[in-house]
């Protein structure tokens, strides 16, 4: 062959070959919260820990954002800075896993920071599909109405008043929508106000409150309805692995229980002259409100967790809740784990559920009171996003 002709078959050769790239050992979505809301149009860098940059991307509305890092941070520590749109600056590290694979994160700059492989990704988006509780006649707020009109007013304010003044109980029947059984003890919920992160689904506006504590009997979860217009309760909250596999508690803590009350006056005026009905006026007025019944606690049930606890309907009923998990903290600091609660929606003419997804972050290293305790970080964006 022409030593022409061999150079123009090398070229046509080369032309066909990929172009050298350095290769990305993470390509992923990550997710940027402050103490569980998500922070829109914050600035992320991640550098090796001597300071050389890897890259810089920006979160979008929900707080997510695409991150790419070439194979020489795998299997090392880089520091991620987040930077807000207000110039805000925190910083955390975090070890990318080695192996070439495909790995999404999600950072909360109030502390915790987990990185989850990219397969668990559809295991996440079932956990944050809406459960089809069922119709709203039959389980949500059009049940619950049934209910109250079938009440006498003995029954209602009778087992009312119980609750009131049973030494922290309530008894069966009562106007907080239960069918009846054995009281329920009362119990305090471990977790302060102060050491929960609030989480906002942007679709519903509902707002759950979640804290953790974690023993060396296991893990407890206390999750309390901050706000749902229309009364919603827990239809489930589980633990899930990267597989998929999921795990239900082996108790629940009941902390709060809505009451809702409803006071009716009304009046009618009548007058007669001479035998005669000349005037008639009526009208009234109304009062709605919601107290909040202490602490019960009850046996550990399944999925349903407002039907397993003696409630009739979706409405109402559990407000604040403790799940009990028996998993060590080595456990968690070894495979990584998602909770994921479901908040149901009783107004809807099929009544479905809120969903949250939140990663677990296990720091090492001890705190004032002891070993530090778990950090929730939310998660949802990453599930809606894709």
């Amino acid at each position: 062959m022409p030593r022409f002709e061999r150079i123009v078959l090398a070229v046509a050769v080369a032309a066909l070959l990929p172009v050298a790239s350095p290769a990305l050992a993470v390509v992923g979505q990550t997710v940027i919260t402050s103490n569980g809301e998500p922070i829109p149009s914050a600035t992320v860098t991640l550098e090796t820990v001597g300071g050389d940059p890897l890259t810089t991307a920006q979160t979008d509305d929900y707080g997510v954002v695409l991150l790419e890092l070439p194979d020489a941070a795998e299997d090392r520590q880089v520091t991620v800075t987040v930077e807000d749109k207000d110039g805000n600056t925190t910083q955390q590290t975090a070890t990318v896993p080695g192996g070439g694979s495909r790995y999404m994160m999600a950072m909360d700059t109030a502390g915790g920071i987990v990185m989850f492989p990219e397969r668990a990704i559809g295991h996440i988006k079932d956990a944050a599909t809406p459960i089809i509780v069922g119709e709203n006649a039959e389980v949500g707020s059009g049940a619950r109405m049934t209910e109250k009109v079938k009440e006498t007013a003995g029954s209602l304010f009778g087992s009312a008043l119980s609750g009131l003044l049973g030494g922290g109980s309530i008894g069966p029947s009562g106007g907080d929508g239960s069918d009846g059984g054995e009281e329920l003890e009362t119990t305090d919920d471990p977790v302060s106000d102060d050491a929960k992160r609030v989480f906002t689904d942007p679709v519903t506006g509902t707002k759950i409150a979640v804290g953790a504590q974690l023993g060396a009997a296991g893990l407890l979860i206390s999750t309390s309805i901050v706000d749902s217009d229309d009364n919603g309760t827990f239809q489930t909250v589980y633990l899930m692995d990267t597989e998929g596999r999921r795990a239900g508690p082996t108790r629940y803590d009941i902390y709060e229980i809505y009451q809702a009350w409803t006071l009716i006056v009304s009046w009618t005026h009548d007058r007669w002259v001479d035998g005669q009905h000349v005037e008639h006026r009526e009208g009234g007025w109304s009062e709605d409100g919601r107290n909040i019944l202490g602490n019960f606690a009850v046996p550990q049930r399944e999925d349903g967790i407002w039907g397993r606890m003696g409630f009739s309907n979706a409405s109402h009923g559990i407000q604040g809740l403790g799940a009990f998990f028996p998993v060590k903290r080595e456990l968690l600091q070894s495979q990584p784990m998602i909770l994921v609660v479901h908040v149901t929606r009783p107004s809807q003419d099929t009544v479905t559920t809120t969903p949250f997804v939140i990663g677990i972050a296990t720091p090492s290293g001890m705190s004032g009171s002891g070993p530090r305790p778990p950090q929730l970080i939310n998660m949802s964006a990453l599930a809606s996003s894709r």
